[in-house]
């Protein structure tokens, strides 16, 4: 990490914090996670799979570090911070941006199903926002690969939480061919239960 400049914290879990940090001798601004190290192999778990990820609204990964303590990973920083802390600030959002939200969570949902992802953990301080008010799915701590579950149905109880089990049996549902058009479908009762109503209704089921 000796290539950075590690600024203020921007958000705080059980085992991590995140970091607004800037690349030494450069303009470039990131976000800077640090993890404690008991959590390796969630992290190594999320990297494979950020790795792997190209689109304009999944969260970027550049590159993750180890020191003796923690673990690393340089990401994209968003400017806009996430929707949990704007819909705390403002309770609700108009009809107009939940439209552009959809939108965007959609084609990130329809993305990582072309390439046999389930996400698995759909929330407002999971969904990050850039400068233009773009959304940018992020952790991938829960992501599973379709493969794997279909494989190991068991796995399926990796899950922290019944919310977060019912959003990956939702998402399993939708990645059948058969079934196409239900990723918009589910997404936006998503959204109309869990954002336009009140922020504490957080996307659940």
């Amino acid at each position: 990490m000796n290539h950075f400049h590690i600024y203020e914290a921007i958000g705080r879990g059980k085992y991590s914090s995140v970091y607004k940090g800037r690349k030494k001798k450069t303009i470039e601004y990131f976000a800077v996670k640090s993890v404690d190290k008991s959590q390796k192999r969630k992290v190594l778990h999320e990297v494979r799979m950020l790795h792997s990820l190209d689109h304009s609204n999944v969260l970027k990964f550049y590159s993750w570090y180890e020191t003796p303590s923690h673990l690393w990973l340089v990401l994209e920083y968003c400017v806009g911070g996430d929707l949990m802390t704007l819909l705390r600030q403002d309770s609700q959002l108009p009809e107009d941006s939940i439209h552009d939200l959809a939108r965007d969570l959609v084609r990130a949902l329809q993305f990582l199903h072309s390439k046999g992802i389930i996400y698995c953990d759909l929330k407002p301080s999971n969904i990050l926002l850039d400068e233009n008010g773009h959304t940018k799915l992020c952790d991938f701590g829960l992501a599973r690969k379709l493969s794997d579950i279909s494989k190991t149905p068991s796995s399926m109880v990796g899950c922290s939480n019944c919310s977060a089990f019912n959003t990956l049996f939702a998402e399993h549902l939708t990645c059948h061919k058969q079934n196409a058009e239900h990723p918009v479908i589910w997404l936006l009762n998503y959204l109309r239960k869990g954002v336009s109503i009140r922020m504490h209704l957080t996307f659940g089921l």
